[in-house]
Order: structure tokens, then sequence, then C-alpha cells
């Protein structure tokens, strides 16, 4: 559920506000947002709705058609909290008042006196002064003005202001208040120049304030002339800047403003906004707009410790060894104090350990409480507050099973990321297939079908993605490579038709699918998705020859060796496919060899093939041996081709190139050759070849083709070839 389903709708927690200008509008919104909250399964507390109210307590603070004002019930419980006795109830009225600062004028000048006891190094005190600023600050909050709620339709003013010590704004539509602003200035900045700290308030305020500044056209007005001609939107930066100006006004440059210079003495509100003395320690937030979340937490009194450490057994036997200095014979849970006990103490009937309160075990969950907060901080942050209050024998451990337990953490915890799981290792080819399909954009949809083990890759043109299409490309498919074990799929609807999981238990292999929102339990079907559209893409081949670059990717993929060193796809099938870039010819094959581009052609023949791309070749004219590379070496023409004078054909190319071309994918593979994506080309058919009926020696003289060499019958297991339909 979110704000963005209905208009002028405000939510925080479980708390929703909308808001509209008339009757109608506002209950057309109602129906709206209780039709979004029952689509998703959400109900509300009508004894806790207000409709069609005019005026209403939202967040701490009364909204209504004239303004914005202090909830009336809060203030008059800020206003009935007495005098503060100690550092921790100062912070606490400080806390509860800062939340309303935007109501008070020069808050933090009338909070200066109080503020400075917050220092660690100043001792509290209260005196005539922090009495005096505590009773103002009570009489501004009872007295606290209505803020006008912002409208874009009026025109708008910021006015800054900045002195040595502070910066401040007030945000203002027709004289009358919407936002104040001010914070102190670092140490850094206080060394900044005087055009630089008025500056530094330009920008700062209009970024405080950009959610109403942005989008809408304003008047920014400043009491310092020079940034009128610096910052004015309609003139140049000066040639003379400094690199902090020029990136100031590069930021004010997303603003619609006009900028005009207006005497300090004209601005005397914002102006008192900007000296007030802030102290260097203690002062919490750096901005005084800030909003501090505060609630009472029950404060553990000395009489209602004492009492409980006199019927706690444990304490009280060690409040007695404490004052008889009598450490003999301490039962079990006695030892843990015994080895503190130079430490401990009783200090008007409390134990304590140095200037830690050691609290009985029955108050110790009311103080892991206090400690824990509600602000619900971790273990950690929960253990470092308590060691400043209280200690007891294994309250580190206590703090781990508190927070362990707190509903609340466990609530808004994130999920931590889990350990990835993979699939089982398979032992054989053609076990567990991966699918899914692809869409390539501008040729259309493809079939997947990758191999877990061998990574042995199958994409094929589909014109849909029904079940029925599914079916008749997986029957191709598993015709030529037998059925699988395990056939994993995503949550697609065309892979969990009934059709298609009755078909496949047919034949024998067991449907499974992933997880919904979880794709990489597919992986291997995923990551072979992305291969091929990388692969076209890197082709940039046009609609006409997209199953010949199909054809030659698959091709180069499946004989490539992967990079867990296993070999390549096609060799963990069971036999590694000729591609272009292999060089197993026949011994004593005749080839040509021209050792430069250009340089004379000479007949050699073949040895033995030195590496990947390179052979070792002897010439014809002295049988000197020459270690030569794939670019530099062609098969001689057959003298059926002798009386071919142009040995390139149309495309550029020399049809005698063992090579394979996408051009080539245009044939038949059951007329004789061999299907381009199991690699080699072989023009003829078996029956034409003139090696067909000869013996093997005669055939290798008669045909410079190359052949496959040492095939290998290693390939899918006998008992998965026979698919049953």
């Amino acid at each position: 559920m979110h704000g963005g389903a209905v208009s002028n709708l405000v939510i925080y927690q479980d708390d929703m506000c909308v808001g509209a200008t008339t009757a109608d509008e506002l209950d057309s919104k109602v129906r709206d947002l209780l039709r979004a909250l029952s689509d998703a399964g959400m109900s509300i507390n009508e004894k806790k709705c207000v409709f069609r109210s005019t005026e209403i307590s939202f967040l701490g603070y009364r909204i209504a058609a004239d303004g914005v004002r202090p909830d009336r019930k809060l203030v008059e419980k800020i206003l009935g909290v007495s005098t503060p006795a100690s550092k921790k109830e100062l912070e606490s009225f400080l806390g509860m008042t800062v939340y309303y600062s935007r109501y008070i004028k020069s808050y933090s000048e009338k909070t200066e006196p109080l503020t400075e006891l917050r220092s660690k190094k100043v001792a509290f005190h209260w005196g005539p002064r922090q009495q005096k600023a505590f009773d103002e600050l009570k009489q501004a909050l009872a007295a606290s003005p209505v803020v006008r709620i912002f409208d874009a339709r009026k025109r708008t003013t910021l006015t800054t202001d900045a002195s040595e010590k502070a910066i401040a704004a007030i945000l203002s539509q027709d004289e009358h208040p919407v936002m104040y602003l001010s914070r102190r200035l670092t140490p850094a900045e206080r060394n900044y120049s005087n055009i630089e700290r008025e500056a530094l308030a330009v920008v700062w305020a209009t970024q405080r304030a950009r959610h109403f500044l942005l989008g809408s056209k304003f008047v920014l007005q400043c009491d310092h002339q020079p940034l009128e001609f610096i910052f004015s939107p309609s003139r140049e930066l000066p040639k003379v800047t400094s690199a902090r100006i020029m990136r100031w006004a590069l930021q004010l440059s997303a603003f619609d403003y006009e900028i005009s210079y207006i005497k300090g003495s004209c601005i005397p509100h914002v102006d008192a906004l900007s000296r007030i003395e802030f102290k260097e320690e203690g002062d919490g937030d750096d901005c005084q707009e800030s909003f501090v979340h505060w609630t009472e937490t029950e404060v553990l009194k000395l009489e209602q410790i004492r009492d409980a450490t006199d019927n706690d057994p444990v304490l009280a036997s060690v409040k007695r060894r404490i004052r008889s200095n009598a450490w003999n014979n301490c039962s079990a849970a006695e030892r843990p104090y015994k080895a503190v006990r130079q430490q401990l103490s009783v200090e008007n009937g409390v134990v304590c350990l140095r200037d830690l309160v050691v609290p009985p075990s029955r108050l110790r969950q009311d103080v892991l409480r206090a400690a824990h907060g509600d602000s619900h901080c971790g273990a950690l942050a929960t253990r470092n507050r308590l060691k400043l209050e209280a200690w007891w024998p294994g309250h580190c451990e206590d703090v781990e099973n508190f927070v362990k337990q707190c509903q609340r953490c466990a609530e808004i915890r994130p999920m931590p990321a889990r350990t990835c799981h993979t699939w089982p290792a398979e032992d054989g080819p053609w076990r567990r297939v991966h699918m899914d399909h692809a869409h390539v954009p501008g040729f259309g949809l493809l079939l997947i079908v990758v191999d877990a083990f061998s990574g042995w890759p199958e994409a094929v043109p589909v014109a849909d993605k029904s079940a029925t299409t599914v079916i008749k490309v997986l029957r191709l498919i598993f015709s030529r490579l037998g059925v699988p074990h395990t056939l994993v799929a995503d949550n697609a609807p065309e892979f969990r038709d009934q059709q298609l999981h009755e078909w496949l238990k047919k034949i024998g292999c067991s449907p499974m699918h992933s997880p919904p929102y979880h794709p990489q339990s597919n992986g291997c079907a995923e990551r072979m998705v992305q291969t091929v559209k990388k692969g076209l893409r890197a082709f940039a081949v046009h609609q006409g020859r997209f199953d010949a670059y199909l054809a030659k990717l698959l091709l180069n993929y499946r004989a490539t060796p992967r990079g867990d060193g296993r070999g390549s796809p096609s060799a963990l099938m069971g036999r590694q496919l000729r591609s272009p870039l292999t060089l197993q010819f026949d011994t004593d094959a005749p080839l040509v060899y021209q050792s430069r581009p250009g340089g004379p052609a000479e007949t050699v023949r073949f040895v033995v093939q030195a590496g990947h791309n390179t052979a070792v070749v002897t010439r014809d004219k002295d049988d000197r041996p020459v270690l030569a590379h794939r670019d530099q070496l062609r098969l001689r023409p057959s003298p059926s081709r002798a009386e071919v004078t142009d040995n390139t054909d149309d495309s550029g190319r020399d049809p005698d190139d063992a090579g394979w071309s996408p051009d080539d994918g245009d044939r038949n593979p059951d007329e004789g050759g061999r299907n381009p994506d199991e690699g080699g080309r072989n023009p003829e058919p078996d029956s034409q070849r003139p090696d067909a009926a000869a013996p093997p020696q005669q055939a290798a003289e008669a045909t410079p083709e190359p052949r496959r060499s040492c095939r290998s019958t290693k390939g899918v297991a006998p008992d998965r070839l026979s698919p049953r339909w």
C-alpha cells in the first residue's frame, strides 16, 4: 500500500490521512482507498476512523483549513512538566519542545541557557537564568502561532540571513510564516568569509525547502547585496569567482527564482534566528527544524530499587557481605560478585559497581526495556547504553536474548542474505536440463534449452509460447539427444500447462518448476538467455540472416571450452565438434601455404596439429617442416575443380576453405551433409562422394576434404535414446 494509489493521501505506519476540497471528492477518494486496502487483503477499524472532518489531529498537529498548529493535548502535557532536576530530565523536556520548534520564534535563543547545562563539561546547576528560560519556553509554546499551509498558487518568499555562528531562513506566503529554519555553523564554516556564509545560507535554505520551491517561482531575499549579482539568474557569474561559489550557483540553477536585496533591519525575525548562541557540545541535531519522536519512559525510583534489592535473596546476601567484607563460602550465584568485590559498594541501600547500579533480578527486564528504548536499537547499541547506567552478572547474554525476543525488532529487521544452495552436481550429460523463453528484439521468440552438466545449448525460434509449440520443439530436441531425467522451467503458464506435464511424464521426464519470483533457481536457462541475446546483438544481423547467425552462435558456444576446465559442451556430450577454428586435417593432406598476405603461395603437406590454431606442415619442394597458423593455410583445390580459374565465389571467400560460414546454414542437413550445428561442411551426399565405396587409403587420396578423426563413441546413455512417443 502506498500513497501513489490515491492522491492527497498521507501514510505514517498504520495511520492514514486523506483530504479533498469538496465532500464528493473526498468520498470518491475514500472509496478508492478502501478498495485498494481490500485488494491488498487489509481492513480498517471503523471505530478509530473519522470521516468528513474539517479539522483533525495527526502526528501531534492540529490540521485545519486555516493552517497547522500544535495539538493542544500534547502541548498541555508539556506545560505540565515540572522543573528538571537532572540533565536527563532536561534533555527529555527539550526533546518534547523541539518537536514544535517551528512554531516558536527564536527557539534556539530561548533555549540557550538550558542547552548550556547539557554540556558534559558543565555541572548541572539550575539557576534563575534557566528558570526564566524554562518559563518563557512554556509561554511561547502555549501561544504558538498558526503556521499556514503552503499554497502553490500564492506568492512564495524565502528570506535568508547568516551570522558568524549560525544561518537561518523563513519560508513565508503573504507575510505569513510557513516554515522556520535555522542551524549552527560547523567550525570549518565559521572560517568562511562573510559572503560565503551568506551564500551558504541561501543554498542550504533552498535545499531544505526544496519540496515547496521546486517547480514554482519564488522570491529569494537576502541582506547581502553582492549575492544579488552573483546568484541572479539573468546575469553571468563573475570571471573571478571561487570554486565554492560556482558550485553553489550550479545548485541554485535547478530553482526558478528572483533574487532581491533587503536590509537586515527589515528582517529582524530572520536576523534573530541567525544570531543564536550555539554550544559546541551537546546540541544534538544541527537543524532546529528536526522532528524528535518522544515517548514517556517510566523511570525506576530509588525506593523501588532499594525495596526490590532487599527482597532479592542474592543481592540481599551480597549487600551483607559487602558491609562485613566476608566472602567465604559463597554460593554459585554470589561468585560473580566476589570476583569484582573490590569495586562493589552499597549506596542508599542499593548495590553499586563503581557508579553503576546493580538492579535486582525482578527489575532487570524493565532496565533492559529502557536501555533498548523505543528506537529498537541492536544488541550492541543496547549494551553500550546499558553499561552507562547498570551492571549485573551475565548482562551481555541477557541483552542478546532480549533483543532477539523483541517482537517489534523482528518485524522491522531486514531479512539477511541466505546462503546460496546450488543444484546437486550431475554425473552425466543430459540428465537435468533447464528451459526458458527468450525474446530477441526485432527477431521474435526463442525456446532455450540447456544441459546442466555440459552446458550444451539448444535455441529454436518459435512462433508463440503455447504448450503445443513447446511440446513440438522438445520432441525434435529429444529425438536427437534423448530424454532427460528432469526438465526445469519457471512458472510461466505454458510451462505449467497440464498437457505438457502429461506428455513429459509419458516419455519418462519429470517436470520441475523454480519458486515464484526466484529466477536464480533456473539460473542455467536465465544465463543462456542472456548469452544468446548478447551474442546476437554482437552479430548485429538483419532479419534475413537471423537463422544463419543463430546457428553460428550455437556452434561456437558448443565447441568452445568452458571456463571450469572440463572442456567444451560438445566434448562433455561425447565428442568435440569441428568448427572453422579446428585444424584436424588428415595426415599428408595437400594444403596451400601463404606466409603473408600478397606473398607467394606454395604447396605443403599436413603433418600434425601443434596447437589450437597452429600446425606443423612440410614443404613439397624440400620437405622442411614449417609451423603455420590456421589463417596461413587452405586446402589445395581438388582435381574435380581444376578447371575452375577463379577460386572465389560471389561472397569473396575461397570455396575450398575448410571453414564454415552462416551462409552454409541454408543447406538441408538431411541431404547428405551434416547439420551446421554439428560443425564442419560436407556439400556432397554420402552416395556421391568418391570415397563412399573405395578403401580408406584410396578415399583419403581421392578426397582432399577434411574428415573427423578419432571420433569418440562416448555419448548419451543408451537407455535415454528411445523416447516413448
